[in-house]
């Protein structure tokens, strides 16, 4: 369903045989759908004609789906691998496969991609905590960044920032090839982080509790 920008009129775009599970606006206007049978399709907006599909991009749903530059989408999917898929070549490569869990992404400022675990399915001391960061242009893989707690959440602030959730801590990154160069830590167990339009983000904790903050210069957080 697409709503127009008024809000009180809806179309109908298309029916499928399999269930949507995730959209990205490409650079060009169209959009990708994944689907639950590891199915990716590229639409073009507003009229909704499917422009191309690419079957068997994962096996099992596809979860998860980043647009960038270039024709490139990265994708996670229900296998635990992520791809990289140019869709001016039609050329597919597995960025990374784990045994531990689903991956998650997330975009950072410079076109890079990060994947790390979000549902770890592995008993603890076998489990991969890693942040990994991939070029998404020679699909080579920069930095790995190992971590001793299932993250929870990854987000970046429009200057670049990157905030890391694990456990009760609250981690600034200014990238993942500097050290650590603030960490919060909590009474309560951190559940999300979104980010607000004047800089600032709201955290969620798991005692139903919310704060509102902002990174500070002297400390990292306030």
């Amino acid at each position: 369903i697409i709503w127009e920008q008024d809000w009180n009129k809806e179309q109908l775009l298309k029916k499928f045989r399999h269930k949507a599970t995730c959209l990205v606006e490409l650079d060009n206007g169209e959009v990708a759908l994944g689907f639950s049978n590891g199915a990716i399709e590229i639409f073009e907006m507003p009229s909704g004609q499917r422009k191309f599909t690419q079957n068997r991009v994962h096996k099992g749903a596809v979860i998860e789906l980043l647009s960038f530059p270039d024709g490139m989408v990265v994708s996670s999917g229900q296998d635990s691998k992520i791809r990289l898929w140019n869709i001016n070549s039609n050329k597919i490569n597995t960025l990374f496969q784990s045994e531990h869990g689903t991956n998650c992404l997330e975009k950072l400022p410079d076109g890079k991609v990060v994947t790390f675990l979000s549902k770890v399915t592995d008993f603890e001391e076998d489990s991969d905590y890693s942040i990994r960061v991939w070029d998404t242009q020679t699909g080579e893989l920069e930095a790995t960044l190992e971590q001793d707690y299932e993250i929870t959440f990854l987000k970046t602030l429009p200057n670049g920032t990157i905030i890391l959730g694990t456990g009760d801590d609250l981690i600034f990154y200014k990238n993942f090839l500097d050290p650590v160069y603030y960490k919060y830590e909590f009474e309560n167990e951190l559940q999300n982080l979104f980010l607000l339009e004047n800089g600032q983000f709201v955290i969620a904790f798991d005692n139903h509790e919310i704060q509102i903050a902002s990174e500070s210069e002297d400390n990292g957080y306030s």
